[in-house]
């Protein structure tokens, strides 16, 4: 019998490094590619700039903002308000374009020329 503690030993050792070995490749792996889901701050501007010229820089709270949090709450909110991920919002906390307590259309023209870069 005693001739079996060996290889069981020998086995249970084994089992634990490849659960360790395993373990350390995937955190080494995790952490290329970022996080899926999110979007980076130049291609949320483009797209959300793209759709704004599209509707004839109307209402810049009408674009809603998917996947990023253009307000810096840290949530995943779009909508129209001011507290909410919409093309108005990424202006003022990313661009310094005024705030959202601003009268609708008052700062149209720094979120044109400051975060889409139209004259």
């Amino acid at each position: 019998m005693k001739g079996l503690e060996l290889p069981v030993n020998v086995l249970i050792l084994l089992a634990i490094a490849v659960i360790v070995l395993l373990g350390v490749v995937t955190l080494f792996f995790g952490g290329f590619g970022g996080p899926s889901g999110v979007i980076s701050l130049q291609t949320v501007t483009s797209t959300a700039c793209a759709e704004w010229r599209n509707k004839n820089f109307q209402d810049a709270r009408g674009i809603h903002i998917k996947n990023f949090d253009a307000d810096k709450d840290q949530t995943l909110d779009f909508g129209s308000a001011c507290d909410q991920d919409n093309l108005e919002t990424l202006g003022q906390y990313y661009y310094n374009t005024g705030t959202c307590a601003d009268l609708i259309g008052s700062n149209e023209q720094a979120i044109r020329t400051g975060v889409c870069g139209f004259p």
